[in-house]
């Protein structure tokens, strides 16, 4: 699923590599071409600027402001999916209060409504922003203190 032996390239000088205006944190995928059928995600503009950001290509400072951005996005992620399986929590205690079957049978759906959107895209893009959330962390972590200490 994910590329997890990133090389250890580092960071570039102060200055040089891409700038925060080119990285982009935006989900929304970017297809193949407009007639594609069924449309196929060609990337993620926030996981290429992750790779970007691992790959060595920006400097140290940039990379930090991009993970300040990075973290809040995360968060959001996870908190979103925590009140969807409470909502999903609420429904399943309704369904188990009721008697009429076809409330039930409605209940159902609309808990496995909510269970789609937690285990699904929500999902995926919690996953996938966690991944990044800790890679960038440790690579930034492992190039900001120095590994030597002069006493």
């Amino acid at each position: 699923m994910f590329n997890t032996t990133y090389p250890n390239a580092g960071f570039k000088p102060e200055g040089e590599g891409y700038s925060l205006a080119m990285l982009s944190t935006t989900y929304a995928p970017v297809y193949y071409g407009f007639n594609c059928r069924p449309r196929q995600i060609k990337y993620r503009p926030i996981e290429e600027s992750c790779k970007t950001i691992l790959s060595g290509k920006t400097s140290l400072s940039v990379a930090k402001q991009f993970f300040e951005k990075l973290k809040p996005i995360y968060d959001d992620t996870c908190k979103k999916i925590e009140k969807l399986k409470q909502d999903a929590q609420v429904v399943e205690d309704k369904r188990n209060a009721c008697q009429d079957y076809t409330t039930r049978q409605l209940l159902v759906k609309e808990r496995n409504r909510i269970e789609n959107k937690i285990y699904g895209e929500l999902g995926y893009k919690k996953d996938t922003l966690e991944h990044y959330v800790e890679k960038i962390g440790e690579l930034i972590k492992a190039h900001d203190s120095p590994l030597t200490e002069t006493k």
